[in-house]
């Protein structure tokens, strides 16, 4: 299963995994802490096999994005896609 943090203007994205992989994709489309969700619901997600985060739907600053990350794989054997839009 993958666990799909993602805004609305991507939420579509990873449909095809579960079309052509038959990989079950768990959508939370909106805003979000990653931090947050590290510190207080990952452990609903054990689970998973993968994490896939817009960049866009992340409310942390790029630093505190950074410690969620290091925090995550730390404690998380999952494999994590951060999804980012470098080009504005």
């Amino acid at each position: 299963m993958i666990l799909y943090l993602t805004s609305n203007a991507r939420v579509n994205l990873l449909d095809f995994l579960e079309e052509e992989q038959e990989l079950p994709v768990k959508k939370l489309v909106g805003q979000f802490s990653f931090l947050s969700i590290v510190v207080r619901d990952m452990r609903h997600f054990a689970h998973v096999r993968y994490v896939a985060l817009d960049r866009a739907a992340m409310t942390d600053s790029d630093n505190e994005l950074i410690q969620a990350l290091l925090s995550y794989l730390t404690i998380y054997d999952m494999r994590m896609v951060l999804i980012a839009n470098i080009f504005h």
